[in-house]
């Protein structure tokens, strides 16, 4: 279940950091 886990935390991880860039962008020319 650990490495379970793990595998989750890292396919999570990329889709919030790309969430993150994509607000970033749109709310800099602004």
């Amino acid at each position: 279940s650990r490495s379970g886990r793990i595998y989750r935390a890292m396919n999570e991880l990329p889709t919030l950091l790309l969430i993150v860039i994509v607000v970033m962008v749109v709310v800099r020319p602004f």
